[in-house]
């Protein structure tokens, strides 16, 4: 919400430091419904109401932000498996060809270049 369009629902100006307040209650408090939302809380109860909200509101940013950065780890890992899955499932197809395919296809070296990847042989 902008500061002219809170001035517009409000009907009066606010100072630049009170609508910076007011911003932060309607992005990041729960429950604020709507721009008028917060303009009717500022009449009701003016900015000590206000005040009184920001802890919870910015405690609120603070999780938020958390899930979205736990939720974006959780992507990272989730593809990374998906690799380690798809490379372990053709490793155990390369492992399933007969050892003379291995020798005729050089299928071999492959083999241990990819456990050697995984770590599987030193």
């Amino acid at each position: 919400m902008m500061k002219c369009e809170f001035e517009k629902l409000f009907g009066s100006e606010v100072s630049q430091e009170d609508y910076e307040l007011y911003e932060i209650i309607y992005r990041d408090y729960p429950g604020i419904k709507d721009k008028q939302h917060i303009v009717d809380l500022v009449k009701i109860g003016g900015k000590s109401v206000i005040q009184d909200m920001l802890p919870k509101a910015r405690m609120m940013k603070i999780l938020e932000d958390t899930v979205r950065e736990k939720k974006e780890k959780r992507e990272e890992i989730v593809k990374k498996l998906d690799s380690d899955i798809t490379f372990l499932y053709n490793l155990m197809k390369m492992l399933l060809v007969s050892p003379v395919e291995l020798v005729e296809n050089k299928m071999r070296e492959k083999v241990w270049e990819e456990a050697e990847k995984l770590e599987l042989i030193h």
